[in-house]
Order: C-alpha cells, then structure tokens, then sequence
C-alpha cells in the first residue's frame, strides 16, 4: 500500500500553458541555404549543329550541367551536335537523351541554387520530336533562327538497340 502525502503535484509549465489556451509557437525548421553556384558555360556555341529550337532548349535547361566541362555528375556535355552522336551504353546519345527526357528522368533533381528546372511539355517534345526524327543536325545562325529550317546531313547508320 502506497502512502502520499495528500498534496497535488503541479503540472509542467508547458501542460498549463495549453489547458489555459495559451498556444506554442511551432518549432521553426531551417535549412542552411545553398551558396550561389559559380557561373558555368558556355551555354551556347557557334553553328551547334543543332535546330534552334533545340539548341534553345538545350541552352535554358540542359547546359547548366552538359557543358564543358560537366558538373554535377553529367556524363557527357551537349553543346554540340557532334556531341549527341557517340555511342553511350550501346546506344546513341541523341537515343539516351529522348528516353530521359520521355521519361521524366533528366533533367536530374539535384540541390542546387538556383534550382535546377523542369523541362515544360513543349520543350519535351522538341527534344523527343528532334530525336525521334533521327537527330538530323541543323544550321543555326542568325538567318537560320529565323526560319529554322532543318538541313539534313548524311547520317551515320545507328542501329536502334532492341
């Protein structure tokens, strides 16, 4: 049999606090921010070899990590058309590049500041569209940027991998 001595305990100060409607601020969460990242480029080079509308795509969202030299672990830069052309994992990289971008895949979320951005439906698709049609390589200068014509060149026999 356990003895008291009549006497109430007091609740803690933080159990009064909120039997008397007094409210807690909610904890604050910080996160240390990300320093600046230092300039990276180029974005763009003369005659890419690329469409301009995909060049355009490449040099908003692409370069940021695919240029020369890579950062944030890019496995291969984008600035030129003769870039996209080389085998990577049995596969063309112009290949690699619509199934990533298809997917949803690149571009990668990495913490970066300023963040990385999305590719937007339509930017999407001039990739995947570009690709698709065989990655044919592209005059883009300033008369080109204005048509945006396509010119065809002989393109390499890449075998699709099944």
């Amino acid at each position: 049999m356990a003895l008291s001595c009549g006497r109430k305990t007091s609740a803690p100060e933080h159990d009064w606090a909120s039997n008397h409607g007094a409210t807690q601020p909610a904890p604050v969460v910080t996160e240390t921010p990300l320093p600046l990242e230092p300039p990276f480029g180029p974005v763009r080079v003369p005659n890419s070899g690329f469409p301009c509308d995909v060049d355009d795509v490449l040099a908003a969202k692409c370069r940021r990590c695919h240029s020369t030299p890579t950062r944030h672990n890019a496995p291969f830069s984008l600035l030129t058309w003769e870039d996209t052309q080389p085998l990577f994992r049995d596969r063309p990289r112009f290949q690699v590049m619509a199934s990533a971008v298809k997917s949803g895949f690149m571009p990668y979320s990495v913490r970066t500041n300023p963040p990385v951005e999305r590719l937007s439906d339509a930017e999407k698709q001039v990739i995947v569209d570009w690709a698709e049609a065989g990655a044919l390589r592209a005059s883009c200068g300033p008369a080109a940027a204005a048509s945006s014509s396509a010119r065809p060149l002989a393109k390499k026999n890449h075998k699709p991998k099944l």
